[in-house]
């Protein structure tokens, strides 16, 4: 059974820099429900030593210190962005996993 996957990279940051390119050069994270973690990074986010699911609580000085900026989940914007990749790729079948992962699969003559 054939699988391909298509993961955009850090598409939930990537989805912010399409409507605010000013934070193209700056290092950006995406917070997890109620604020509470990090759930998605730019690469210089990542090059400061930001890890994933980490607490925003630990990280809030370095956070002030390196002027990153920082957002809430949009759960509906990400749907919506992912509904926008996979209608370019043209897709033939498939099936959604979650918002940034597609994964297409025959399965049975499926």
């Amino acid at each position: 059974m054939p699988v391909a996957l298509l993961d955009c990279n850090n598409f939930y940051v990537s989805c912010k820099r399409v409507f605010a390119p000013e934070l193209r050069a700056r290092p950006v994270v995406v917070l997890s429900n109620n604020d509470g973690c990090v759930v998605a990074r730019s690469e210089e986010a990542k090059r400061l030593g930001i890890t994933m699911g980490v607490p925003f609580f630990q990280i809030e000085d370095l956070i002030k210190r390196e002027r990153v900026a920082v957002f809430s989940s949009n759960y509906t914007l990400y749907e919506d962005m992912s509904a926008g990749c996979n209608r370019k790729r043209r897709r033939p079948f498939g099936f959604i996993t979650n918002c940034d992962t597609k994964t297409k699969a025959s399965m049975s003559g499926d």
